[in-house]
């Protein structure tokens, strides 16, 4: 079996790293197709694009959105590669990202012979803009994008005019496809798909998973028992992924509660008093599993999310959660692992840390289980035989 991945980057960010552990997998022959960063490991890999047409991609998203239909002809370069290798299945994850003709890459897709599995990482495939509509409210991707109200995000754009254009032709794109299964990390994402132009594909749900042989609970000395420990991780913080709710919730810690924060940028470390340690984003996965081990609670106030794995990490090293109840962030936890608070409600957050619930951390671990890696690597390769049943 031959797989051909098709990814913004390889080896980098939670889809980059997806699609580099799919393709390693010893039962299938793959390559991986990207367009932004580099890889520099021993896949069969082809980049395909390079800085100045991502640069030339982003001014063009900037001035007249046109994002996802640049780059036409760095695309015809990957398509010729892909008719050489000539795969049994495509697998699609993110086509945004300022580095890829999404328009010439179905036309391809509509004359070969192989299958598309589409693995979607946010919202992006059936908005006429955005990645994300929840942090604003935004529901018009229902019926028809108009006056977007999210021009601003990812991928900025000066101009909205173009975001009734961009939704029509991206219906039109993707639903041109007869052999197209598309898959969500999360059941709320399926809903959200249930809802738009796609209603109609084939899609099912596979949950992203973790290394458990990396995340789990480890034993730490000299830690403070008297002091209530929280943490917060991401790979970048924004007022999307809840930065402004987290140091206004730092405001309100007792002397007794210490709140440690990882993926900040030394300018938001200003934000922070003494009551937080204010730590950058670090790719030690053995100093974050001493964090979340120590931890009393993993807090995540994201307004926008589809499955976050840091979650599922915090679970695995026994650590239990609060979050909003936002896109999937809810769905891996129990009433025995985790909490739902309601959007600005640092309160009510409180007083769950305060009240000293009985949370058992073996419960959080064996709750994690349920998500290995190992898990996801499995469906995934059953879904391609079934597809190509």
């Amino acid at each position: 079996m031959r797989v051909a991945y098709i990814n913004t980057v390889c080896g980098f960010s939670s889809t980059g790293k997806i699609t580099q552990l799919l393709a390693s997998n010893n039962n299938i022959e793959s390559k991986i197709y990207y367009g932004r960063k580099s890889y520099d490991g021993n896949l069969n890999t082809f980049k395909f694009n390079n800085l100045v047409g991502n640069s030339v991609h982003a001014l063009s998203t900037f001035i007249i959105d046109n994002h996802g239909y640049m780059s036409g002809f760095e695309t015809e370069i990957l398509i010729k590669d892909l008719k050489k290798f000539d795969p049994d299945i495509v697998h699609l994850h993110n086509l945004h990202g300022f580095y890829l003709h999404v328009g010439k890459l179905f036309e391809y897709l509509k004359q070969s012979r192989a299958k598309v599995v589409w693995t979607f990482h946010d919202c992006w495939p059936f908005t006429g803009h955005c990645a994300y509509y929840d942090w604003i409210g935004c529901d018009k991707w229902k019926t028809k994008c108009f006056n977007c109200p999210a021009y601003l995000s990812y991928p900025p754009t000066f101009n909205k005019l173009n975001v009734n254009k961009n939704y029509e032709r991206k219906r039109m794109t993707f639903t041109s496809l007869p052999n197209l299964t598309l898959v969500t990390p999360s059941n709320w994402l399926k809903t959200q798909i249930s809802m738009s132009f796609l209603k109609d594909i084939n899609t099912k749900v596979i949950n992203n998973g973790i290394d458990l042989s990396v995340y789990h609970p480890v034993l730490l000395n000299g830690v403070n028992s008297n002091q209530k420990q929280i943490i917060a991780v991401a790979s970048y913080w924004t007022k999307q992924k809840g930065f402004d709710d987290l140091v206004l919730f730092s405001k309100l810690l007792a002397d007794d509660e210490h709140l440690t924060v990882i993926g900040l940028n030394k300018k938001q470390f200003k934000a922070f008093d003494n009551k937080v340690t204010c730590i950058q984003r670090t790719s030690n996965q053995s100093e974050l599993v001493e964090f979340y081990s120590k931890a009393n609670f993993f807090i995540n106030f994201t307004y926008e999310d589809n499955f976050p794995t840091v979650n599922l990490e915090a679970l695995a090293c026994g650590c239990p959660v609060i979050t909003y109840n936002t896109g999937g962030s809810a769905e891996m936890l129990t009433d025995s692992t985790g909490f739902i608070v309601e959007k600005g409600d640092f309160k009510h957050a409180l007083s769950i840390i305060r009240s000293n619930p009985k949370i058992n951390r073996n419960d959080c671990v064996k709750q994690a289980s349920l998500y290995s890696r190992d898990k996801m690597i499995n469906d995934y390769i059953s879904l391609y035989y079934e597809v190509l049943k």
